[in-house]
């Protein structure tokens, strides 16, 4: 009989050797659906709907943090710069894969970064930042906890 360490960790490399799982898959799609974010001209009620944000339920949503000195992403950015009169504000979408393939044995989160601006017209005129449109997006995977 095998040890209990060595016997998770060989069920972990037959895992990942047998390629895509259900679960990976999945966040294929929502890292498609991420970086589709700007392109769509989306808007932070857009992106909640379409990864079903739900209190007490993945993904976890941190933000909107604002920062004046948030760099540019690159190809995925329409931002306009980010300043003391209008900085950058990141929205996070936080998931937590039960796939251990999917980043090691020690866990991590995936993410879904999503940018706005303090100035746009439809936060600075409602006060939320909901309506605000996405102007830039990235996928980020084995990221540490939110």
């Amino acid at each position: 009989m095998l040890p209990r360490r060595p016997l998770a960790l060989a069920l972990v490399l037959v895992a990942a050797a047998c390629g895509s799982g259900r679960e990976e898959r999945a966040f294929d799609r929502i890292a498609a659906d991420c970086r589709g974010l700007v392109g769509a001209g989306a808007t932070l009620r857009d992106s909640n709907q379409a990864f079903d944000v739900r209190s007490g339920s993945y993904p976890v949503v941190v933000g909107p943090l604002c920062n004046a000195a948030l760099a540019p992403m690159g190809g995925n950015d329409t931002c306009a710069a980010s300043s003391a009169a209008d900085p950058q504000c990141q929205v996070l979408y936080y998931w937590y894969p039960n796939d251990p393939g999917l980043c090691g044995p020690l866990g991590c989160w995936l993410v879904c970064e999503a940018r706005v601006m303090r100035q746009d017209p439809a936060w600075t005129s409602s006060g939320s930042a909901i309506d605000a449109k996405i102007c830039a997006s990235r996928f980020l995977r084995g990221q540490p906890p939110p």
